[in-house]
């Protein structure tokens, strides 16, 4: 048996990293709700980009205890 050549481990690699993206997809969508229920974050939160609390380092996700009604 010869030993893969570069192109080819590269190729294998990019193929593993798919598919384990394809499989988290899979796996965590359906999650999202059980998660955001189970972690008690509000919806509103999970809409915000990552780069809106760079702005704003001492912001924190308000959880349902916290929510003002």
């Amino acid at each position: 048996m010869r030993p893969l050549s570069e192109r080819s481990l590269l190729l294998l690699l990019l193929a593993a990293v798919q598919f384990t993206h394809i499989m988290d997809f899979m796996i965590m969508m359906p999650l999202g709700p059980q998660l955001m229920r189970e972690l008690r974050l509000m919806h509103q939160n999970a809409l915000h980009p990552p780069t809106h609390f760079l702005s704003n380092p001492n912001r924190q996700l308000k959880t349902e205890n916290e929510h003002d009604h």
